[in-house]
């Protein structure tokens, strides 16, 4: 069972993240297309990063007993995937945020 604590934890978090966006219509829930398109190109952008990294030796996969060892791509898991949505979506309603901040001002 400890195999998927990393990935229930992960989910977790992006389950937060996603009713935050719904409470506050920051990302998602404001414009759902343009969202989809820089989620979509940050993710493109990372996991090319993670996949060149691994094929030059300067990423190693990781061999933890929290997770599931799928791999995304040849030496990524699905958690390195997960977590970089989460870390780019956080970004994305922290920016969000702060710009709606500024306009309620």
């Amino acid at each position: 069972m400890s195999h998927y604590t990393y990935l229930c934890s992960l989910l977790a978090v992006i389950g937060l993240l996603v009713i935050t966006d719904g409470r506050y219509k920051l990302a998602f829930f404001a414009n759902w297309r343009q969202t989809a398109k820089v989620l979509g190109t940050a993710m493109l952008f990372f996991l090319a990063w993670d996949s060149l990294g691994v094929r030059l030796k300067i990423f190693y996969p990781d061999n933890s007993a929290y997770a599931l060892h799928v791999m995304v791509l040849p030496g990524v898991p699905v958690e390195e995937g997960l977590f970089l949505f989460l870390f780019t979506y956080l970004t994305l309603l922290l920016w969000r945020g702060c710009v709606h901040l500024r306009l309620a001002q």
